[in-house]
């Protein structure tokens, strides 16, 4: 899901199996939250399912959809745009916006994550070096693009030079998300043995991170929140806030 509109309205991405996963078809669903009670707006239609989302701008979305393409949504024309962004091998599973504000990242199940030109709708790089399904992507305060994968670890990439700066080693579990940190540090949420809520400070991702450790099911989501807080989400049902330590 996406806020737009100074968070009026809510966008959430919708995926539908079907009989083989290539059938699988999706839609967004836009929904008016201001209003009370809540509305839904409109619900626009997409070839594939639709697996991750993030607002570009406007009225503006990219969809990642299961079938490895990107396609930007007009939301007020309630349509789809034309264009699409194609290369990814397998199902699109993270968005985020890089620093330049036209350039697109996006991590995938094929294991890459790549880089487009929102502009043009053209591929700039891949960044190869995951071993499995790359998981989350995040832009930390420095400027560096941060991938977190099922293969365990974390990695760094200048975006610029399209190079991994900084690895972690797969010490830790399968990560589900990432959270970029005011101060710059990187938090995460692992899953295994026993899941974990792991967190790094600024430039520091060659040290064994702090991991504040409970048993549950999967984690699925960080949030950062005012006063030095994170918000994480779990498959067991329960949403859990942590105080974070002063920088």
């Amino acid at each position: 899901m996406v806020a737009l509109r100074g968070a009026h309205y809510l966008a959430a991405g919708v995926c539908k199996p079907g009989a083989r996963w290539w059938c699988t078809h999706g839609s967004l669903v836009v929904w008016d939250v201001g209003a009370a009670p809540p509305i839904c707006v409109t619900t626009i239609a997409c070839v594939s399912g639709v697996t991750a989302l993030l607002h570009l701008g406007g009225d503006h979305l990219a969809s990642g959809c299961i079938d490895g393409r990107i396609h930007v949504v007009d939301v007020a024309a309630g349509v789809v745009d034309g264009a699409i962004m194609v290369g990814h091998a397998a199902s699109v599973t993270a968005l985020t916006m890089l620093p330049d504000g036209c350039t697109l990242a996006s991590g995938s199940a094929d294991r890459t994550a790549r880089l487009w030109d929102v502009g043009t709708r053209k591929w700039v790089a891949t960044l190869v070096g995951h071993t499995d399904v790359v998981t989350a992507l995040v832009v930390l305060a420095g400027g560096k693009l941060a991938s977190g994968s099922h293969d365990k670890s974390v990695r760094l990439w200048d975006t610029v030079s399209h190079t991994c700066v900084s690895f972690l080693p797969p010490l830790v579990d399968r990560i589900t998300s990432l959270a970029a940190l005011p101060d710059g540090g990187l938090a995460a949420c692992a899953f295994g043995t026993r899941d974990a809520l792991l967190m790094w400070g600024p430039g520091a991702l060659h040290r064994s991170p702090k991991a504040n450790k409970w048993d549950t099911d999967t984690p699925t989501a960080l949030v950062v929140l005012p006063g030095n807080r994170l918000a994480s989400a779990s498959e067991d049902g329960t949403v859990r806030l942590w105080q974070l330590p002063r920088p």
